[in-house]
């Protein structure tokens, strides 16, 4: 009845010069006619590929016509473009691209709503007029070859596809669907898609494929014709696929890291898929290479590369800046993660291109001219999972200039776990925050003010020497705790803002080590590995060194040539940081350490281990001894104890069990004031809340009344092993100025074990 009723339209339409172009739909008399507005029966723009807000617009051009009997649709394709593809449209898909051909319009046209047409009335065509027996791609939509006649995908030169009938089943009883359905990306009504197989394309160039349907409306059967035009010429191109190896020869091994290498009229494009977790399991530098078939290339761009020079082979910034200088064998470069130019200690990746002969590559040059190496700072390239770094250059040949693009895509890798010490003491009283710990043999601590950051460490150095240990000790100063400290960001730093500093205390112009980091001599002045007896390392904003991957590390070491004298001396670092001190002090030892002393801000402290026992001294500051309990805390390595006594202080503990009032054992145990051995300690074990007269107190007892905790055997409040801990109840009117207690203990069945807190001023 609807298309009767169509039908009857049209031939009034025909009929009536007055109504020409219109449709009066409405037929009610009381209903006053209004003209409608006359519709644009034609339309032209550039084929886009993709759907709504993340389509892009391609070099393929459309126009649409309505006109009497023919509903037309003509393409032009960018032929190189789309077999091609350039930095804005990938190459080698299947569309070319769509356009909207609105249906309201072509239901004005036609007197008929296209979206009630079936497969009897709007039907494709053979170019001798022989109906299709059913449309070869999405309906309403055809598949054709060059000459225009119905086929296969794989056969064909050219599709279209209008999405009118979405959701209709078709004469099968099939449900009609299309690539962009309007579930995915809302309302997709008239898109209408243009396409082809890359694949056949190279035989069309220059022609025109045209595919024919007819639309029957009542008494008229309309034209459709889609004309695409293959315009220009495809550049030809190199392409060269497969998988990296790692080293070269006869030894070489192929890696799980692919390569992609395509030599076009831009220039040279690589691009690298890494299997980062086997490069990190890999502990190298190099991710592998592969063999380049120079002579090809020289042929394609009338290129001589093994005489190149920096002039005319050069490394590009991202801005488009040429560089001066490669930053790796030449030409190979060094970037950071963002693609700026760096060297090895920041760099994210590198490549070099083995082509100078006099140049000395890291594997010998002969016979493998033409080898493209690729590698990363494993340290720094670990923190890059699922991301992309990306290098250029340019190179010139004649009066062109050339395009170099290395795209490294790293794959997803499980960063390296590290257990560094990161446990600050932030406001455990005192405001900043500091924290405390060892390594093995050694021990360190840090803390910052308000004029800086401190940090100390007590190295041992026959275990460095026998070791051969470049790298001493690690430990985490959190950029957060800093920012919260200085309110800046510890991460945004240059030269300008952390810059090392001579011990005369003129500025350097450059770290010495990974920046920022610094080797210093014995005097503390700048060094380098060659002659430096320390060196530090701090890894922040991402950027990891020696295959490291925790933010915030602090790094210690040395070269251990240079430290065989250094017995009981201090060398000194010093750097800016902020315009605040930054300040990295290390003590020597030939012997474990029997005795220490050292600072956290304002409060201080000495241990010392003699003939008849440790005495360790508290000097806390009255000014800084808040409601917070545990004022502060510095290491004290149970190796050098147990060394200097020749005990494990682990077993003289016993087995401790977390909580107070744990019993004491008899080879650590409480006495009170008089010597008499106490049944319990009242702090964590080993450890005691005492008065000032020296005798055991309950944590609650509300009077003068202090705290000490040694983590020999578990780490209670805080994960930090060998840790001497001071506190009181949290009511800091107990503690004035002059007020001092002091608490024993046995150990080893004779040694006195004495701890003295002093509250000053």
């Amino acid at each position: 009845m609807m298309k009767k009723i169509y039908g009857n339209l049209l031939i009034v339409i025909m009929m009536s010069s007055a109504l020409a172009g219109c449709i009066k739909y409405d037929t009610n008399p009381d209903v006053p006619w209004v003209e409608p507005k006359a519709v644009d029966m034609s339309g032209s723009g550039s084929l886009k590929v993709g759907f709504g807000d993340d389509a892009l617009t391609t070099n393929s051009t459309y126009t649409w016509t309505l006109s009497e009997t023919t509903m037309q649709i003509d393409v032009t394709v960018d032929l190189d473009q789309y077999v091609n593809g350039d930095d804005v449209i990938p190459g080698g898909a299947y569309e070319i691209g769509n356009f909207m051909l609105p249906t309201a319009t072509v239901n004005e046209f036609a007197g008929i709503f296209v979206s009630e047409l079936d497969e009897t009335t709007f039907y494709a065509v053979e170019p001798d007029e022989t109906v299709v027996e059913e449309m070869t791609s999405y309906k309403p939509g055809m598949w054709v070859d060059g000459e225009g006649y119905s086929g296969g995908w794989s056969t064909s030169a050219m599709f279209w596809q209008w999405y009118i009938w979405e959701g209709k089943l078709d004469k099968d009883g099939d449900e009609i669907g299309y690539d962009y359905s309007s579930e995915d990306y809302g309302n997709t009504t008239g898109l209408l898609v243009i396409g082809s197989n890359p694949a056949n394309v190279a035989a069309q160039a220059g022609k025109t494929v045209t595919s024919k349907a007819k639309i029957v409306a009542g008494d008229v059967t309309y034209d459709w014709i889609v004309n695409v035009t293959f315009a220009g010429e495809i550049s030809q191109k190199l392409e060269y696929e497969g998988m990296l190896v790692r080293g070269m020869g006869e030894t070489a091994v192929e890696t799980g890291s692919s390569y992609e290498m395509v030599a076009d009229e831009n220039g040279i494009e690589l691009t690298f898929e890494v299997n980062l977790q086997e490069f990190i399991d890999s502990e190298d530098w190099q991710i592998g290479g592969f063999k380049a078939d120079l002579a090809a290339i020289n042929e394609y761009f009338g290129s001589d590369f093994e005489k190149t020079t920096i002039t005319n082979f050069y490394p590009v910034e991202p801005d488009g800046t040429a560089g001066t200088a490669w930053t790796s064998y030449a030409p190979g470069q060094w970037v950071k993660a963002d693609g700026t130019a760096t060297d090895y200690s920041g760099g994210a990746m590198y490549w070099q291109w083995y082509l100078y002969e006099a140049t000395d590559y890291d594997y010998d040059l002969e016979g493998n001219e033409g080898y493209f190496l690729l590698g990363a700072n494993p340290g720094n390239a670990a923190s890059l999972s699922g991301e992309s770094v990306v290098s250029l250059g340019k190179f010139v040949v004649g009066d062109k200039t050339y395009n170099l693009k290395v795209t490294v895509n790293y794959g997803e890798g499980a960063v390296p776990a590290e257990n560094f010490p990161d446990v600050p003491l932030t406001g455990a009283g005192y405001p900043l925050p500091y924290s405390a710990g060892v390594s093995g043999d050694n021990q360190f601590s840090w803390y910052t003010d308000e004029d800086g950051v401190y940090i100390f460490a007590d190295i041992y150095t026959p275990k460095v020497i026998e070791d051969g240990a470049w790298e001493v000790m690690g430990f985490v100063i959190n950029p957060e705790e800093l920012q919260t400290a200085f309110g800046i960001e510890a991460g945004s730093w240059d030269i300008s803002t952390f810059y090392p500093v001579e011990p005369d205390g003129t500025a350097g112009t450059a770290w010495s080590s990974y920046a920022p980091g610094q080797w210093v001599a014995a005097d503390g002045t700048a060094a380098d590995w060659s002659t430096g007896a320390m060196f530090w390392q701090y890894q922040v904003g991402g950027t990891y060194y020696d295959g490291h991957s925790t933010e915030g590390l602090l790094l210690i070491g040395t070269n251990p040539d240079n430290i065989a004298d250094l017995g009981g001396e201090s060398v000194v670092s010093k750097a800016k940081f902020f315009g605040k001190d930054w300040i990295v002090t290390v003590r020597y030892h030939s012997t474990y350490p029997t005795s220490g002393s050292g600072n956290v801000g304002p409060h201080t402290y000495t241990w010392a281990l003699t003939e008849t026992g440790v005495n360790i001294v508290a000097n806390c500051s009255a000014a800084l001894t808040d409601e917070s309990w545990n004022w502060f805390g510095f290491p004290l390595n149970e190796t050098y104890i147990n060394d200097y006594y020749g005990i494990n202080i682990d077993e003289l503990s016993g087995t401790i069990e977390s909580g107070q009032a744990t019993n004491g054992t008899d080879g650590f145990y409480p006495v009170s004031s008089e010597g008499t051995r106490l049944e319990k300690w009242t702090s964590y074990s080993p450890g005691m809340w005492f008065g000032s007269d020296g005798n055991a107190w309950n944590w609650d007892y509300k009077s003068w009344g202090n705290f000490w905790q040694y983590y020999a055997v578990t780490t209670h409040d805080h994960n930090i092993p060998n840790l001497m801990l001071f506190g009181n109840f949290g009511d800091v009117t107990y503690n004035a100025p002059g007020t001092s207690g002091t608490s024993r203990a046995i150990l080893n069945g004779t040694l006195q074990w004495n701890v003295t807190i002093n509250i000053i001023d």
